[in-house]
C-alpha cells in the first residue's frame, strides 16, 4: 500500500501543490526499536501505512491508516490549517 500511495496519490500534481505548505516526514516503522516506538506512541499510529496531518499548532487533525485515494487526500489537506 505504501508503494501504491507513493506512485499514485503522492505523485498527483494537485496533491503536490496542495501539500506544499506541509512538512513531509516519512518513517519506516517496520523495525522494532525505541525510535519507532516513540514515533508510534507520539502520533498514535495504529498500523502502516498511516498518513497523519498535523496543523500549525501541532494538533493531529486527520489520521488515516491504509491507502488514501487522491480526492480524499485533497479533501483532507484542505481541512488542515
Amino acid at each position: 500500500l505504501c508503494l501504491e500511495r507513493d506512485t499514485s496519490t503522492l505523485r498527483d500534481p494537485e496533491v503536490i501543490k496542495s501539500g506544499s505548505r506541509f512538512v513531509r516526514v516519512r518513517a519506516d516503522l517496520t523495525a522494532q526499536n525505541k525510535r519507532n516506538e516513540a514515533i508510534i506512541n507520539r502520533f498514535e499510529i495504529m498500523g502502516v501505512p498511516t498518513v497523519v496531518l498535523i496543523d500549525s499548532n501541532g494538533k493531529i487533525r486527520k489520521q488515516t491508516v491504509g491507502y488514501v485515494v487522491t480526492q480524499q487526500m485533497l479533501a483532507d489537506l484542505s481541512r488542515v490549517d
